[in-house]
């Protein structure tokens, strides 16, 4: 049966107001993307925040994100260029270090961040069918601020949202903070070589390419995180958020040393300076990071390292 006309033209109206968004320019966001300047939105399904030739200087700056598509399921942030003040090194509120003078806070992240955070990148979840079908970037910004920033967002479309969406490289496993697609490259922990954030815990999540005996090997490791050595030592007897317990976790690890091979499942200290370690995954390929609720001074410089994943 022929739908009317003036039905046609309803629902029409009715998705251009849900999504605010004039229907004839999507595909023009879709592969172009805009840049955006401070306290302005945009609807485009890439997105580029920087104020490298802002000279304003400004107490706080916010950028507004707007669903592309009812399909988008979570937001890939570039880090292409970001350096804000340092985190302070701990309150009496806040023992830990944490970005308190200056700081970007987005709304579904646990986490405020600040420092130096050059190519790295984060996802935050975001289901626009039953969330706010708005994300907000907002910078917090101490007088006379010199901080600056150039931020590529992506709005990514999942397949299980709808039968017509194609798979996205960019598409990260949920839960996952960091997703590495690409089968070698270098990670860093966020604000490494100062002080990483406390009271912090994420996932740094793999591609196994489609090969469930894919390996995951780090090396050209520098790792410096409070504690010391593996496994049990990473960890109090019983639990105290005032006692330190930062490190990553890698269950099953396998540490090679020449024809010698430990395995261990927690690292925290120098434990993994100049180590080779090898991960077999039956499952997804993921590292865990735990922070805590205390900073030792020049303890916390954090990690940073080289990955491949290679077939067993």
């Amino acid at each position: 049966m022929a739908v009317p006309v003036t039905k046609l033209i309803f629902l029409t109206l009715l998705v251009k107001d849900l999504f605010a968004f004039p229907m004839e320019n999507l595909e023009r966001t879709k592969s172009s993307p805009q840049t955006i300047l401070c306290n302005t939105r945009s609807w485009a399904k890439k997105v580029i925040m920087s104020n490298l030739n802002d000279n304003h200087v400004r107490s706080e700056c916010r950028y507004s994100i707007r669903a592309y598509s009812s399909n988008v399921c979570q937001l890939r942030i570039d880090f292409r260029f970001f350096n804000l003040a340092q985190p302070t090194s701990g309150t009496s509120s806040k023992p830990y270090a944490h970005c308190a003078d200056e700081r970007l806070s987005i709304n579904g992240l646990d986490f405020s961040l600040c420092g130096l955070l050059n190519n790295q990148h984060i996802y935050v979840d975001w289901d626009v069918q039953f969330q706010s079908e708005e994300k907000l970037f907002h910078f917090h910004l101490k007088s006379g601020s010199t901080a600056k920033w150039h931020i590529e967002v992506n709005q990514v479309e999942c397949t299980h949202k709808s039968p017509i969406v194609f798979a996205d490289v960019l598409e990260a496993p949920k839960g996952c903070l960091q997703y590495f697609h690409k089968a070698t490259g270098n990670i860093e922990s966020f604000n490494y070589g100062a002080s990483y954030f406390g009271n912090s815990r994420y996932a740094i999540c793999f591609d196994k390419k489609q090969n469930n005996n894919a390996i995951l090997v780090i090396d050209e490791i520098t790792f410096k995180m409070s504690g010391s050595e593996y496994d049990d030592s990473c960890l109090k007897d019983v639990y105290d958020e005032h006692l330190s317990e930062d490190y990553i976790s890698i269950p099953h690890a396998e540490i090679v040393y020449g024809k010698n091979v430990q395995r261990h499942n927690l690292f925290c200290g120098r434990s993994l300076n100049g180590k080779l370690v090898q991960y077999r995954s039956t499952g997804p390929i993921v590292i865990h990071v735990n922070t805590d609720k205390k900073t030792v001074v020049g303890s916390e410089t954090g990690f940073k390292f080289r990955y491949r994943i290679k077939s067993h």
